[in-house]
């Protein structure tokens, strides 16, 4: 995946956190940053959480190894296994919402089996999703 060739600028990361029964949820503010994500429990150990990454505002690219970037701004958002190891590019300034959904929470870990982890849901085909991000982010 090339990096997008905005990534010039300066570059910063903000993350506030909220611990709530069952699920932790993260508000982040970034701009230009390229970072790695994934395997972030013990070595051996598994980790079958999912992540859902919302942004509030802007865009941000994920990709994950042989595969296509997937973009997501706002009104959408992409559905992610929390042990897949990807790549988060962000251009320009963008408020992220990050909910880490614990395996026993979570509906189902079958993914495409085309090939791409990452699920992009769009807020028009889900409009729960709307109904929490106004319930946590505002």
């Amino acid at each position: 995946m090339n990096t997008p060739s905005c990534l010039d600028q300066s570059s910063f990361i903000e993350m506030a956190e909220q611990l709530l029964p069952n699920l932790r949820v993260c508000a982040a503010a970034a701009a230009a940053i390229h970072l790695s994500h994934g395997h972030d429990h013990a070595p051996g150990e598994s980790n079958n959480n999912l992540i859902l990454l919302m942004p509030l505002d802007g865009m941000a690219v994920l990709g994950e190894e042989n595969n296509d970037p997937v973009c997501c701004q706002a009104g959408e958002a992409l559905l992610i296994p929390a042990d897949l190891i990807c790549q988060v590019y962000i251009a320009d300034t963008v408020s992220i919402a990050i909910i880490d959904i614990p395996a026993t929470l979570a509906v189902s870990r079958d993914f495409n089996p085309g090939g791409h982890q990452i699920r992009k849901v769009a807020s028009a085909s889900m409009p729960e999703l709307r109904l929490l991000e106004h319930f946590l982010f505002k």
